[in-house]
């Protein structure tokens, strides 16, 4: 199972941070009454707010499902259209942005991810960022907690764990 080191053979890490979205997004479970299922959408939307570090790879996504969903992948232009979204990845060119848009996510079922460094200590959920030649994770458990999510163990055990 593909978890959270880079493999021995070369892998493109725009590939590795593509993967470990749909990684992340099956290790966490929606705990605000099924909202995952009551959303208007019958996507999961994944979003990139700002700029997107991903190579092209995000169409590792096409024709895939996560939480029984087909994966729709989406750039909104305005805080305003994150409601549309179950994952947000925060972008490094929105820093400047993170506390207008954690006050426009407060109370909603969004998750948010992001490679800004800092990212969970300011209130982020996840974070990636680099340590050596591999790629970690990095959770604010408190803030997921409080945003109506669990983290499955599975998970938090390959993670860096804040705020537990």
């Amino acid at each position: 199972m593909l978890f959270f080191s880079t493999p021995s053979f070369s892998v493109d890490r725009e590939e590795m941070k593509a993967v470990y979205l749909g990684v992340v997004s099956k290790h966490v479970i929606w705990l605000t009454n099924t909202a995952i299922q009551q959303q208007e959408s019958s996507f999961f939307n994944i979003c990139i707010f700002g700029d997107d570090s991903f190579g092209g790879y995000l169409k590792l996504y096409d024709n895939k499902k996560i939480k029984n969903k087909p994966v729709k992948i989406l750039h909104p232009k305005e805080i305003e259209n994150l409601a549309d979204c179950q994952l947000v990845f925060i972008g490094q060119s929105k820093r400047g942005s993170l506390a207008k848009i954690f006050n426009f996510i407060d109370g909603k079922a969004i998750l948010t991810v992001s490679l800004i460094r800092g990212f969970a200590e300011k209130k982020g959920m996840i974070q990636f960022y680099e340590n050596g030649s591999r790629l970690d994770v990095k959770i604010n458990y408190q803030v997921t907690l409080n945003h109506g999510f669990e983290i499955k163990s599975s998970l938090l055990k390959y993670s860096k764990v804040i705020n537990r």
